[in-house]
């Protein structure tokens, strides 16, 4: 299109608006490398930069490389985070002296932005120590708004899925679409319920393996593994935990909770309206449980108590975990998983970081560890990536030779 077109210039919104895309270091490169070639000049209107919500990290268009340094017009203002909107107190960067006279002077013609004193006092106000405390302040505001929004949104209209904040990084979001181009089946493995696993990772797996490996589902109806909880171990884990800790039983349509009350109202925010009953339903086929508790070191009683039926795996600082029921986990589903789809044991791969799954990377044909993962778990890895926020899915896959 740049040759067919003859474009000359781009417009880049970085992060962008409206829908509040933050790209990363990897597109914009891809992007400028392609303006290289065809030697096209970039407006990188850069107004929204300040705002990150849920740790998002902004990469400035003139950093990624050389060409871009100096054949980008970098575009800034404090009026969006301040809310200085009418001070006339946006402002350029540009490397480039020929590039910066072009636009200095082009600018100059309409008379109307020159910088006034409440401009310039606010500017200076704005990107002071106080002014980087506060908007600290707001994009943790705006980030727990932002959370609450797309919960309520989950929760109360059915059929709406949202993306919140940076669950998969585009790498290794990038790293799974080559791998389905390339016909590999992807399996999402998780602790967690199907209608969570499904809801937040549909759109990167041909199927999930959830409930520490006791359920498994692939397509629109394809049940593959289906291992529920047996009620004599219910009875037990009730009869064992309760009143150290209340119980999240977690089935497929439904789920129940054992314990107070007022924490049941307060968890049942976290499911989908009407997903979590309260007491006992032995009628509800269930394949895993959670455990919430008051402190964080309760954890240890509890396995204490538990270690014939299971191991619980701590979900970092909160005072929760999830359990992996001994007899069938993660591991023991990938291979019933890869049976029924017909692929070799030996052309399975797992990837892992938690302590729940060390079966997968024990009992998978190859085990990859995340770098940022547990060191047990790295233990019995056969590779350690690099963490997950430095591509280790990707560089993961390009160790094996599955994606270029």
């Amino acid at each position: 299109k740049i040759v067919d077109h003859k474009i000359h210039a781009a417009v880049i919104c970085n992060p962008h608006n409206p829908c509040g895309r933050v790209w990363t270091k990897e597109e914009l490169l891809k992007c400028m490398e392609i303006f290289e070639r065809h030697h096209v000049y970039v407006v990188a209107d850069e107004i929204w930069s300040d705002l990150m919500i849920n740790g998002s990290q902004h990469v400035t268009v003139q950093s990624v490389n050389e060409y871009a340094k100096y054949h980008t017009v970098g575009m800034y203002a404090p009026s969006k985070t301040f809310n200085l909107a009418g001070l006339i107190g946006s402002y350029h960067i540009i490397y480039n002296d020929w590039l910066r006279e072009i636009v200095e002077k082009e600018s100059s013609l309409s008379h109307y932005n020159s910088q006034n004193v409440l401009s310039m006092y606010g500017l200076i106000g704005a990107y002071s120590e106080n002014g980087e405390q506060w908007v600290d302040e707001l994009n943790q505001v705006l980030s727990d708004n932002v959370n609450y929004a797309v919960d309520f949104i989950e929760k109360n209209f059915k059929g709406c899925t949202l993306a919140k904040g940076t669950q998969i990084p585009p790498t290794a979001v990038n790293a799974l679409h080559q791998l389905r181009l390339n016909g590999s089946i992807i399996f999402i493995c998780t602790g967690r319920p199907y209608h969570y696993a499904y809801r937040h990772f549909y759109r990167y797996a041909n199927g999930f393996i959830t409930n520490n490996g006791r359920y498994a589902h692939m397509g629109c109806c394809e049940v593959l593994v289906n291992e529920p909880l047996q009620k004599q171990l219910i009875d037990t884990v009730i009869q064992t935990v309760t009143p150290q800790a209340c119980i999240h039983f977690l089935g497929v349509e439904h789920g129940y909770f054992i314990g107070d009350q007022k924490k049941y109202e307060k968890d049942c925010e976290k499911y989908p309206d009407g997903w979590l009953l309260y007491g006992y339903h032995p009628e509800i086929p269930v394949y895993s449980f959670d455990l919430s508790y008051d402190r964080v070191d309760q954890i240890t009683t509890l396995q204490e108590v538990l270690a014939d039926l299971c191991v619980l795996n701590p979900h970092g600082p909160h005072p929760s975990c999830d359990v992996t029921i001994a007899g069938f986990d993660k591991g023991d589903a990938i291979l019933q998983v890869a049976e029924r789809l017909g692929v070799p044991p030996e052309n399975t791969y797992a990837f892992g970081d938690g302590k729940n799954d060390r079966c997968m990377l024990v009992k998978a044909g190859h085990g990859i560890a995340m770098g940022n993962g547990d060191p047990d778990t790295k233990a019995v890895a056969e590779y350690i990536t690099t963490s997950i926020d430095e591509d280790g899915v990707a560089n993961g896959l390009k160790h094996y030779g599955l994606i270029p």
